[in-house]
């Protein structure tokens, strides 16, 4: 795995990991603020900031793991159709269809795409 490639899936698992654990807290902040049976102040000002917070922290880390996602989506995409043609570029090869030197100058050819 390279380091690109790694570098995307850490973000997106951990991106996702924080999403997880967000919408625990979320719907726990939620649910205390709905459990109180006298409001005071500290929690009438405290909880709604907590769930506004973490709802921002929910949609921006999935956007970031969503994003992450996308790319390491793009880039095996790209690296299979590399690797089709590569293959097929053999089996010419194989039976004689191209010279070594057509050989040689469309395989660097296709490996300038990745």
């Amino acid at each position: 795995m390279d380091a690109e490639t790694y570098r995307l899936w850490t973000t997106r698992n951990k991106n996702g990991l924080i999403v997880l654990l967000s919408l625990y807290g979320l719907f726990s902040s939620i649910r205390v603020l709905l459990s109180l049976k006298q409001f005071d102040v500290p929690s009438l000002i405290f909880e709604p900031i907590s769930i506004f917070a973490t709802g921002f922290l929910v949609i921006h880390c999935s956007n970031r793991a969503w994003s992450a996602d996308m790319q390491l989506w793009a880039t095996r995409a790209i690296s299979s159709r590399v690797e089709d043609r590569l293959d097929e570029l053999e089996r010419l090869k194989r039976r004689d269809m191209v010279t070594h030197e057509e050989y040689a100058a469309k395989r660097q050819e296709i490996l300038k795409d990745l």
